[in-house]
């Protein structure tokens, strides 16, 4: 039976995310016809399917009786912004160096020229924290948020931290490369442009960056496992490993460095290897600094 709850519980997410994706695909040709033409496949496909996602667990965490605090949010809202100025501290410091150290073996390279292409660095970096923010707050509230506390009804945290970082890994690999015009649109555009997403998720995923992500999912799920209502802090560690990535992007290119260069994917040649060997290492250190104290005997 517990072998089978396990299961259930891996597979749900898959179940839930491709009915989510099969009706809004059949929803594309309407949606864009309704919008005039505004709303493309891409962005009904990819918005539409997350709009549905959260629907379906904000409903089903209702019905489980999951409120605000197994969410994982804190008691106050001030508490809730100090947890994710700590947490942008430590996803600064633990991406930045790793992104000192790719710039160090040159797998990184910083150009002047990339540099000049920005006329106002402030309004780029705050451009980049914005964004970052908007993601961390809607992938953790989806992922350590909202499916973990699901989850964790069913099945111990170990499995939902394995899970849910699977699940986090997924998308960012589900991209399609088909551009559709107004003549080209019709009933079967969002299955056309889902297989290819699907195919191309199948055929061309970089195992060493899925590994990376995958990695950063299970050290955000030992935060979330291991704090009190701290979904605040994974929100902050998210949004500086984000906010590291876009500013690293804009200011250097890929050096090529030899062998140096197979410690990064060519997700975005910067995570892979490397990053996910050091962010496990966290994880464990995480993991043994709130290591429940021994029973004295």
């Amino acid at each position: 039976m517990h072998l089978r709850s396990v299961c259930t519980a891996a597979l749900a997410p898959l179940i839930s995310l491709a009915l989510a994706l099969t009706l809004v695909a059949a929803l594309c040709y309407p949606l864009f016809r309704l919008s005039g033409g505004t709303l493309g496949v891409t962005t009904v496909l990819s918005r539409g399917t997350l709009l549905l996602v959260f629907t379906g667990l904000i409903l089903g965490a209702r019905r489980l009786g999951i409120g605000w605090a197994s969410v994982g949010f804190p008691a106050g809202f001030g508490q809730f912004m100090r947890q994710i100025g700590m947490g942008l501290g430590v996803g600064l410091l633990m991406l930045g160096l790793h992104v000192a150290v790719i710039m160090a073996l040159d797998i990184r390279v910083f150009s002047e020229v990339q540099l000049a292409r920005h006329p106002s660095i402030p309004v780029l970096l705050l451009k980049h924290v914005g964004v970052a923010l908007l993601l961390a707050i809607s992938e953790e509230l989806l992922f350590r948020g909202l499916t973990f506390a699901i989850l964790v009804k069913f099945v111990k945290p170990a499995y939902a931290i394995a899970i849910t970082s699977f699940y986090y890994a997924l998308p960012h690999f589900l991209r399609s490369r088909i551009k559709l015009d107004e003549t080209q649109m019709g009933w079967d555009s969002g299955f056309a442009v889902l297989g290819d997403t699907v195919g191309n998720a199948l055929t061309e995923v970089d195992f060493d960056s899925f590994l990376a992500l995958v990695c950063a999912g299970v050290f955000l799920g030992c935060v979330r496992a291991r704090t009190s209502r701290g979904l605040g802090y994974c929100i902050g560690i998210h949004a500086g490993w984000v906010f590291v990535i876009k500013t690293c992007k804009s200011f250097t290119y890929d050096g090529n460095a030899g062998l140096f260069g197979l410690l990064v994917g060519s997700y975005d040649s910067i995570i892979g290897y490397l990053s996910a060997g050091w962010i496990s290492a966290c994880a464990l250190l995480l993991l043994y600094a709130t290591r429940p104290a021994r029973e004295n005997r």
